[in-house]
């Protein structure tokens, strides 16, 4: 059917060979799911989904191109990843499900937390999801009531990120799968889900545990191989059954929990393994911290992006109060640039290429943020460039998440609303230099917006349009608020007379 590329994140890219058997194998499972809890969402079909994953990514195609169609549903489909048109497109579209990365909730936590103070602390876990509801429902109205779920894959979700997002009052419901297995392995039902899973195998899909831990997949849904790439395919498969490389367990439920990748463990002087993934979920949560790496090989160290006047070894001095004795830190370097290098589909983290940064020597002191200049900004997203004031973004090879998180840098510096079009293209650094903040223009009164206004207003205000088929022309009246007068009808011929429509 197709030939999908992986994003290269742990190696060069290859051709994954997908069948229209393994697509189908993919929509069994859900369709089971739908058709139980079909007759509770019949008043609210079609329901809307925004999907944030790209469409080259087989997840993307999952959700918007081959299981919507069965529940029935809408996808909306948006450029970028601006947290702004993200909150309003969910608001303007009246969408019940958002299809994102984890990084993608980063990012509207953030927005969120500026917005509503009190989701800084949000409602506690252990009370029932009515009352969590009901205790941040400012926050759903703002969102919209239909607003109730983030379906998320393509990447591990940290679990303080899925907590936060619980407590609101919001389901988010985990999968797990690869390109390999197009793409669903397990998911969680959403009507029963189990926060750190990411689900039981899906039918038809049988998934075992490697004596290394390592997870083992079968199915329908396993591609036959790679394109024109015998050896990879070999390797690959061992007994028929498909090597993920990803380290995990199930419970005691049958869910499985994704440990980290095969590759990105790190074995100790002592032979004990440490998953990276734990590591940094300890890190993350760390006030100050805004986001880690832990890398190897044969020692924890760890790559910290921090806020302003942090201090990076007493983040490790806490972090290793919490930490098992072979999980401890023993060394420590503060990333140059805002954000840490990830993938630019699945916002993977790009540890080889960090532990090739530690390996060479590279400064790990973190850039005085004071009183800095346009150019001081975008190096710290492009740390390896050498910008001037006639550099050109296109020049600085940020990705649309680089991008976003400037945009709302420059918010935050200049104190208004930035027009995403304004980061794209060739504009130079000396052109954002420009941006500022709009003059102030007529303050317009919001008396006249009320409901009460509206309901006198609106029945004296009807709109016609003239539609004239002699000559194939619509003239639509731009002026929607005043009172159109229209005269001479009974002048125009009877077989070329007009026909009114009331917008």
């Amino acid at each position: 059917m197709e030939i999908v590329f992986t994003s290269g994140a742990t190696g060069e890219p290859k051709g994954v060979l997908i069948t229209h058997q393994n697509i189908l194998a993919n929509i069994v499972s859900p369709l089971e799911i739908i058709s139980t809890y079909r007759r509770w969402f019949l008043p609210f079909f079609p329901i809307r989904f925004l999907s944030l994953i790209p469409l080259s990514h087989m997840f993307g195609q999952a959700i918007a191109l081959f299981v919507l169609p069965f529940i029935p549903g809408t996808a909306v489909l948006m450029h970028g990843y601006s947290p702004h048109e993200i909150v309003r497109q969910i608001r303007a579209r009246r969408v019940a499900i958002v299809v994102c990365v984890p990084k993608i909730l980063e990012l509207l936590r953030k927005y969120i937390q500026l917005s509503f103070p009190e989701t800084v602390d949000p409602a506690p876990a252990s009370l029932h999801w009515i009352f969590r509801w009901w205790h941040h429902r400012r926050l759903h109205w703002f969102l919209g009531w239909r607003f109730c779920a983030f379906v998320i894959g393509a990447a591990p979700l940290a679990k303080e990120l899925e907590e936060f997002w619980s407590r609101l009052g919001f389901a988010v419901v985990q999968g797990y799968g690869l390109t390999e297995t197009a793409p669903i392995v397990a998911f969680n039902n959403p009507f029963a889900t189990k926060e750190g899973t990411v689900g039981t195998p899906i039918v038809g899909v049988e998934v075992k545990i490697a004596p290394d831990g390592e997870i083992l997949v079968r199915g329908e849904n396993v591609t036959p191989g790679y394109y024109q790439a015998p050896s990879e395919t070999a390797a690959a498969f061992e007994n028929g059954w498909f090597r993920t490389g990803d380290i995990g367990n199930f419970d005691d439920s049958g869910h499985l929990i994704v440990r980290g990748r095969k590759k990105e463990i790190i074995v100790t002087p002592e032979g004990m393994n440490v998953f990276p993934e734990d590591v940094e979920d300890v890190l993350n949560r760390l006030p100050g911290v805004r986001e880690s790496a832990v890398v190897g090989p044969d020692h924890v160290h760890a790559v910290l992006v921090l806020a302003d006047g942090a201090d990076p070894h007493e983040a490790v001095l806490q972090a290793n109060q919490q930490l098992e004795a072979h999980q401890r830190i023993r060394g420590v370097s503060v990333w140059p640039a805002e954000r840490l290098p990830r993938t630019e589909s699945t916002h993977k983290l790009k540890r080889k290429e960090i532990q090739t940064w530690i390996e060479t020597g590279q400064s790990i002191s973190k850039q005085d943020l004071g009183g800095e200049t346009m150019i001081d900004l975008l190096q710290r997203y492009a740390p390896d460039r050498t910008i001037s004031p006639d550099s050109a973004l296109d020049q600085l090879g940020l990705s649309s998440l680089d991008r976003v998180e400037l945009m709302l840098d420059l918010e935050r510096k200049l104190g208004i609303t930035i027009d995403e079009a304004l980061l794209t293209g060739n504009r130079t650094v000396s052109a954002l230099e420009q941006i500022s903040a709009p003059p102030v223009g007529t303050q317009f009164p919001t008396w006249n917006r009320l409901w009460f206004a509206r309901a006198f207003a609106m029945p004296r205000l009807p709109v016609y349009s003239y539609l004239s088929f002699e000559s194939s022309r619509t003239l639509v009246s731009q002026a929607a608020s005043i009172w159109l007068r229209c005269a001479g009808r009974s002048s125009l011929p009877r077989t070329t007379r007009a026909t009114w429509i009331r917008l």
